[in-house]
This record gives C-alpha cells, sequence and structure tokens, in this order.
C-alpha cells in the first residue's frame, strides 16, 4: 500500500515554523552541520520545503559549505518537472529573505523539532506496518525516532568538571555499572561483572557448554542482591534451540543443589523443594522465552521486551541462546555479513535498555578438544570478536570432560590482556559450573577474596595450566593425592 506522506500532522511546528527554520539553515553557517542529526528532508511538510531540504542537506553533507542559491537550485533541476521547478524557485526566494536574526531561537527549538517530526513519522509508518501485518517492525521505529537528536542533548563528560564527582564514580561503579555472574572469579576478571550495554559472547564447540555457561549467568544475576534497592537483578533468556520449558527446568537444576536425587525418582517432592529454593535463594525475575531456529531475529526480542515492560519488568540481563542460530533482519547475502550484523544489533539492544547482553557462538571444528580457545577460534563471521566487548572461551580437553572440570578463558576483552582462565567444575546433570581459580595468561594463580581457600589449594595442583607443550604432556593435570574438587560439591544453592 501507499505510504502516508508524514510532516503534516504536526501542529507544534507549522508550516510558518518549518520555511523559517529552512531559511535558517540555507543561510546560517555552521547550523546544519551542528544540528545534522536532528534533521532530514522528511520532517517538512510541503513538498517544495521537502525538496529544498533533500538538496540542502546533501549539499552539506558532501561539501561541508552551504551551497549559494544558484548551485542549489542546480542541484534539484535535473529532479523535477517545470511547473514543480517554479514552486521551488518561489519558496527559494522566501529562503533568502526571510529575516533570520533570531537564528539563536531557532537553534533552541532545533533538535525538539526533529525528535517530534521523527516522532510522528514513525507512528504514521507503524500504522501503515501494522496494516500490511509486520508488527515486528512498530518497536524498532518507534525506538529510533527516540533517540534522534540525542547526541546533541548529551554532551558527555566533562572530564575536568567532574572531579568532584569522583568519589561517587568509584563508590557506587561496582553496583550502577556491574551486574554479578555468581561466579566470582569470572566477577573478579571482567572487573565486577557484567558490563551494563555491553554484549558478551560465549565461544564453544557443538554441544561443549554454551547454555550451561549462560544459564549459570543468569542464575547468579538472579541470586545477586542490590544492597542499594534489596532486590535483585532481573533476567530475560531467549532461546533459539530449546523449548523454553526446557531452559526453565535447567534453572530449576541448577537450584536444586543435592536434591536432584528426587528429580526422577520422587518428582513430586522435587517439585516442592524448587518451590521453597525459588523463595529462599532467587531474588530477581526470570522470564524465559523459546522461539524456532532461524524465526525470531533481534528485533522479536525488542518486541517481547516491550510486552515485559508493560508488566513492570526491565531487565537487567539478556541472554540470548544463541545469536549464530537467530534470524537475520537484514539480509546481505552472505551468512558472514549477516551474522555480524545480528552481532551489531544485540549491541545496540544492550544499549538501549541499559543491560548486559549475553549470548553464545560456534567455535571453529578445529577448536573440539583445543585445550584453550582464543579469538581465532569464532565460525563463520570473525567480525564477531570486533563487536562484543568481551569473549568467554569454553575450553575443555577430553580428560577435563572425563573430570568433571573446564576453563573460560577471557578472550577479546575490552582493555584487558586475553589468556586469563577461570577453573571451573561443571556437572551437566545439575547445570552446575562453581569457579575454583582464576590464573593469567602465564598460568600464574591470581587470588581473589571470595575464593575458598581448600579449593584454592587443590586447584592449584590439579587445575594449573602450563601452555608450554615443553612442560606437560598431553593434556596433563598435575596429580594431586587429594581427592578432586568435582567430587565434592555441597548441598546448597551455590553447589
Amino acid at each position: 500500500m501507499a505510504k502516508t506522506v508524514a510532516g503534516t500532522y504536526s501542529e507544534q511546528f507549522g508550516p510558518e515554523f518549518q520555511i523559517h527554520l529552512l531559511a535558517v539553515a540555507a543561510r546560517h553557517p555552521g547550523f546544519i552541520l551542528r544540528f545534522r542529526s536532528a534533521l532530514s528532508h522528511t520532517y517538512f511538510t510541503a513538498d517544495e520545503q521537502r525538496v529544498i531540504a533533500k538538496a540542502l542537506l546533501e549539499h552539506v553533507d558532501r561539501n561541508k559549505i552551504l551551497p549559494t542559491t544558484s548551485t542549489l537550485l542546480e542541484d534539484i533541476r535535473p529532479n523535477v518537472n517545470d511547473e514543480f521547478f517554479e514552486g521551488v524557485e518561489k519558496v527559494m526566494a522566501r529562503l533568502y529573505k526571510d529575516d533570520i536574526s533570531d537564528a539563536a531561537a531557532v537553534m533552541d527549538k532545533a533538535v525538539d523539532f526533529g525528535k517530534t517530526q521523527a516522532l510522528v513519522n514513525a507512528v504514521i509508518e507503524a500504522a501503515d506496518e501494522i496494516e500490511d501485518g509486520h508488527r515486528e517492525k512498530v518497536l524498532p521505529l518507534v525506538q529510533e525516532a527516540l533517540v534522534v537528536g540525542e547526541d546533541l542533548i548529551d554532551v558527555g563528560i566533562d572530564y575536568y568538571g567532574t572531579l568532584e564527582d569522583r568519589n561517587a564514580w568509584y563508590e557506587q561503579e561496582d553496583e550502577a555499572s556491574y551486574i554479578p555472574t555468581g561466579i566470582p572469579h569470572l566477577d573478579y576478571a571482567l572487573g565486577g561483572g557484567l558490563g551494563r550495554g555491553e554484549l558478551y559472547v560465549i565461544l564453544a564447540p557443538p554441544k561443549r557448554g554454551k547454555t550451561t555457561t549462560l544459564v549459570n549467568i543468569g542464575f547468579g544475576a538472579l541470586r545477586a542482591i542490590r544492597a542499594s534497592a534489596q532486590k535483585g537483578y532481573n533476567v530475560a533468556y531467549y532461546s533459539c534451540e530449546m523449548r523454553d520449558r526446557k531452559i526453565a527446568r535447567r534453572f530449576d537444576d541448577r537450584l536444586a543443589g543435592n536434591i536432584i536425587k528426587d528429580k526422577r525418582s520422587d518428582p513430586a517432592k522435587y517439585a516442592e523443594a524448587i518451590k521453597r529454593r525459588v523463595k529462599a535463594y532467587i531474588h530477581g525475575r526470570l522470564f524465559v522465552k523459546s522461539y524456532p531456529t532461524r524465526t525470531a531475529g533481534v528485533n522479536t526480542i525488542r518486541s517481547h521486551l516491550s510486552l515485559l515492560a508493560s508488566r513492570g519488568f526491565h531487565p537487567d540481563v539478556i541472554i540470548v541462546d544463541y545469536a549464530d542460530i537467530m534470524k537475520a533482519e537484514r539480509r546481505l547475502g552472505e551468512m558472514r555479513h549477516e551474522q555480524a550484523g545480528i552481532y551489531e544489533d544485540l549491541r545496540t539492544l544492550a544499549g538501549e535498555y541499559d543491560a548486559a547482553v549475553c549470548t553464545a557462538s560456534q567455535a571453529v571444528r578445529s577448536a573440539v578438544d583445543k585445550e584453550t580457545l582464543d579469538i581465532g577460534d569464532f565460525a563463520e563471521a570473525f567480525e564477531k570478536a570486533a563487536i562484543m566487548d568481551g569473549g568467554i572461551g569454553f575450553s575443555q580437553t577430553k580428560e577435563e570432560r572425563i573430570k568433571g572440570i573446564c576453563r573460560l578463558v577471557l578472550v577479546g576483552l575490552r582493555g584487558e590482556e586475553d589468556g586469563r582462565a577461570i577453573d571451573c567444575i561443571i556437572r551437566r546433570d545439575r547445570c552446575l559450573m562453581k569457579s575454583v581459580a582464576l590464573t593469567d595468561a602465564a598460568g600464574e594463580h591470581i587470588a581473589i577474596s571470595e575464593e575458598d581457600d581448600d579449593d584454592r589449594a587443590k586447584t592449584h595442583k590439579t587445575q594449573r595450566r602450563v601452555h608450554s607443550a615443553t612442560k606437560k604432556k598431553k593434556h596433563g593435570i598435575r596429580k594431586t593425592k587429594r581427592k578432586h574438587p568435582s567430587k565434592k560439591v555441597s548441598d546448597n544453592a551455590d553447589s
């Protein structure tokens, strides 16, 4: 169907203001360059004004200076018929005669004009999309309109002018900016936890711990308590691979501890115990939603988050399991380009909701049983590594898989060195991942305050990695007479 012409439905900035703003734009040096992100030819009512605005903005974009009247008319003339061109000339004559001594007042309203007109356009276009049956496109249209000109309102941080704020920066930073994962050594390595507005990617071979890691990260956020609010963090979990109930049951398994033994032998007893544990240990809210593989794109998630917002739910962590099997919003021909686009959209989503977004990516075939995954092991689109804010490589050799241990290796973390590894116990039957030690790229132990001394001692003997083949036997793990830490799992919600 034909799209409705936008702009004519806004009375706040009527035809007289629009032509006056266009006069200022055409004649005031620097106006367009300063307010470019809040200006579009689609914001103007009359056809002649839109044509002039389009040519004017394109000329400034190319040349960074205002065109003369004759140059502007030459740019417009080839694209319109004679009758319409006469109307354009009349409007142009007015633009260059209009009194623009109040340009400063027009500038004060420029951003508001852009935001208002963009929102009007979005609402009109959204109505057309709804009529065409494309409801999933409505929310992105409105959200895009709402950010028009935001870069002109927020000037950023005045580094010198905010010296008095420094104490607050560092005293409140952890709780305001970071969300705990429940894996203490990982939180330490990340500087406090998952950063809001950032994208994290779990890199792992097929069937090798992606979902287990993502569930544990979500579980950790749900269990944590914000001191300032006395409540937990909210998690939205999207699965493009498994049914939502199956994922929700994984969270039950993670919460169960040693009562997991009742899951099959006495399901009723198990269910009642889970209810009690949810009330005792879970402090945030969790929503789990599943979609068939390659049917959900980032806009689909946006629409669902909008539905959750209507119920008073705002996510602190958004988990997508997993990005490689999502639907690309933009068809770019090659899968690697489409996948890179998905990751870009997920990172944008993190910023829109001021939430941490966690997803997973398939590692290349050669990474199966590789001792330490690195940034070169991303499958299909290496651009993923450039887009993400931090990568976590799930590393596990055959021998480690038998022993029930693994390592989370930090790769591509902004501002940090690659290669630090978190030694973990992993029990897939309980969907359990418990960190026991942190080592640097050289295999040296890094102590953190949350460490259990006994676990640390055992881990230092059994899991310390030396990355030189000449110093260790193939997949060797230092032997110890002590019982392996994977055999000691307590009966509580952290087990």
